[in-house]
């Protein structure tokens, strides 16, 4: 067995190799140590090179801006790289959050309440889209809605991405659902929408899962007075 420990006190991002035996430290500080601060909540790529990772350290590359906010970043395994992923498409560093990334590591699906781009209006968690190709970030969830939108699911292949709403309105005790987008479309990225009614005859949806070509979405489903039931 191989044991392996991160600093007291803090959480680190680690890569074990079943087969090997073996544990790599993902969350390696600029200078190949510890990083300064905790790391959380890792995302693995299909092909096990890419990692995304949330951390507030400071030291995971050099130029970061954002001082001890959680960024989302990411660690190229054969390079030996690391990058921040929650990022404008004019470079600007924000927080983000909850990583989901295609088999090849190109794009990253996240959640952020910043305002990475002007047509994000509202102040609610959204769903954004990196493609580290490009080197774009595109709000993928409808803005000013009073929707929060959160925990993205990309499939394999990076053609569909699927992510939860939640809202909160008056006189209701919650309206839940998912989203689906065709990232290959372009029409407007809502295909499809379930959702709950509002009121003690609604419906309580879990997070929604891709198959890895995007065609089908697996979740659960509360109805009140039945148990849990799981849906394809």
């Amino acid at each position: 067995m191989v044991k392996h420990s991160c600093a007291v006190l803090a959480c680190c991002a680690l890569v074990a190799h079943v087969q090997a035996q073996a544990v790599e430290l993902i969350s390696k500080s600029v200078s190949g140590g510890f990083a300064n601060g905790s790391s959380t909540n890792p995302a693995l790529s299909a092909n096990g090179r890419f990692v995304a990772f949330e951390s507030d350290a400071p030291d995971l590359v050099a130029n970061d801006t954002n001082g001890s906010a959680q960024n989302l970043f990411l660690r190229d395994r054969q390079t030996g790289t690391t990058e921040i992923v929650s990022v404008s498409t004019a470079g600007v560093q924000h927080s983000g959050s909850r990583a989901s990334l295609s088999a090849d590591g190109r794009f990253v699906a996240f959640e952020s309440s910043a305002a990475l781009e002007t047509s994000d209006t509202d102040q609610e968690t959204d769903i954004w889209l990196r493609d580290r190709v490009l080197g774009t970030t595109q709000l993928m969830s409808p803005s000013g809605d009073g929707y929060r939108y959160f925990r993205p699911r990309l499939s394999a292949n990076g053609q569909r991405l699927v992510y939860s709403l939640l809202r909160k309105p008056d006189g209701c005790v919650e309206l839940t659902g998912f989203m689906i987008d065709d990232l290959q479309s372009t029409q407007d990225h809502r295909v499809e929408t379930m959702f709950s009614h509002c009121g003690i005859n609604g419906s309580l949806y879990g997070v929604p899962h891709l198959s890895g070509d995007g065609a089908w979405v697996v979740v659960s489903r509360l109805v009140p007075a039945n148990p849990y039931t799981v849906y394809l």
